[in-house]
């Protein structure tokens, strides 16, 4: 999420050329957080049995989040490339994606729960499945949105530039207090 930070102050002063290269950071954060997020596998009926959650539904969850976290990659891009619209002050794209990812998820929920038009009936799992597919499909949109010829032409979206050392640590000096202001209001939410 701070790639809206650095990408609105990069255009307030006029370095566009810089804009590309927050994206990239960020871009590189992407796979090392899905792989945090894919270690903890192992352990998610541990974190399950936190919640105190009926013992009934711990099989459905289990499996839901299961599915849901392979997915982690295409989520996290969503969040990179819609916080590079927001720094730019494109908040109609993201609004746009979000509604198309939400009817596709919705389509995909009926198709892949209840085993219509050809698919197995998967029940929870495919409930996950729709929504890893339905992400990944804005994800997509959002790259096409990023690598389109108007932000190639202003900002370089097409050059691959990898950042310096001191960029990194700027960036995660910003980004991991928000990072970790987002986690925690998550975890907050989750266990009132």
């Amino acid at each position: 999420t701070a790639v809206s930070t650095f990408v609105a102050q990069a255009l307030g002063a006029g370095r566009v050329q810089e804009i590309r290269r927050w994206v990239m950071i960020s871009l590189l954060v992407v796979p090392i957080a899905s792989l945090i997020a894919w270690t903890g596998l192992p352990w998610l009926p541990q974190a399950i049995s936190l919640f105190q959650t009926r013992a009934e539904v711990v099989p459905h969850l289990l499996s839901y989040l299961s599915v849901l976290v392979w997915g982690m990659p295409f989520l996290l891009l969503t969040f990179v490339f819609s916080s590079f619209c927001r720094g730019l002050g494109d908040m109609i794209t993201p609004m746009v994606l979000t509604l198309v990812a939400i009817v596709i998820n919705a389509v995909l929920d009926i198709i892949l729960v209840f085993g219509y038009l050809g698919a197995p009936a998967m029940g929870v799992p495919g409930a996950a499945l729709a929504s890893v597919i339905a992400t990944a499909i804005a994800a997509v949109l959002y790259v096409a949105v990023y690598l389109k010829p108007a932000h190639h032409a202003t900002f370089g979206t097409r050059i691959m530039e990898f950042p310096t050392v001191s960029e990194i640590k700027r960036f995660l000096t910003v980004g991991v207090p928000i990072g970790a202001s987002w986690a925690f209001e998550n975890l907050a939410w989750m266990f009132m």
